[in-house]
């Protein structure tokens, strides 16, 4: 794929999880944190998609898996680690609920060699002097030079609109974005195993079993006699039925 495939790859995905491009939201299901690492190998030649994304984590870093962030992470290559570091730094420093990211970022990794984080900058001695000199703590932490940053609240949707165009990340509204919610979303699909789900979700046997005895406690699965588990009724027919309740609700509040 070409760099400018990819970066229309990348708009497109951030514009349905409510990113700030004038573009066509993507069709598809997004993967957030296969996203976000994406978005952090794609940075040095794309400022947009770097500041759209280090604004989405300092804002709705709640909806972030952070176990799969940080195995996303331990894949990346030196530079986009380091970026992907400096990005949380940056949330972290913006939003005090964003520092829940700090497990993630301890995956990532300082750039050995000292380099500009854009390519532009870095290709242009004057310019790769300038950011240098200037560069800002967050960024030189993570063997950075970057003189400048710019969010983009303004360009972000509220979560009700992310919820309502973005329904893979419902599910971490309700259960929180991590193991309960994965497991929920693989049950959408049918009866399972424990050991399938946590073979499926690169976790352990003991953590999703864990996980699994939290959500029948709370009645959102079901014991199978032995057989898996499944969705309890109940909560399967109102995960189905949300596109729906939102439409609705959205037309009382518009009226």
């Amino acid at each position: 794929m070409s760099n400018d495939q990819e970066r229309a790859r990348l708009a497109a995905e951030w514009t349905r999880a409510g990113g700030g491009f004038m573009v066509e939201p993507a069709t598809y299901p997004i993967d957030l944190e296969q996203l976000v690492g994406r978005t952090a190998a794609a940075a040095p030649k794309d400022y947009r998609a770097f500041a759209v994304a280090t604004t989405w984590l300092a804002q709705h870093s709640e909806l972030v898996n952070v176990r799969r962030l940080g195995k996303v992470a331990d894949k990346l290559e030196e530079l986009p680690a380091a970026i992907l570091g400096a990005m949380i730094e940056i949330a972290g420093d913006t939003s005090p609920s964003a520092g829940r990211l700090q497990a993630a970022q301890r995956h990532c990794r300082p750039l050995r060699k000292r380099r500009a984080l854009f390519d532009r900058t870095e290709s242009n001695p004057i310019l790769r002097q300038f950011a240098k000199e200037g560069a800002l703590p967050p960024f030189a932490a993570w063997g950075l030079w970057q003189d400048e940053l710019s969010l983009k609240f303004d360009a972000l949707r509220p979560i009700s609109w992310i919820l309502e165009h973005c329904p893979e990340l419902r599910l971490r509204a309700l259960y929180g974005p991590g193991l309960e919610a994965e497991i929920v979303q693989v049950l959408e699909r049918g009866a399972t195993t424990i050991a399938s789900m946590a073979r499926e979700l690169d976790a352990s046997y003991s953590a999703t079993h864990a996980a699994v005895t939290r959500l029948e406690g709370r009645g959102s699965v079901v014991s199978l006699d032995g057989h898996g588990v499944d969705l309890n009724p109940p909560i399967r027919s109102w995960i189905d039925g949300y596109p729906a309740h939102a439409r609705s609700n959205r037309g009382r509040l518009a009226s």
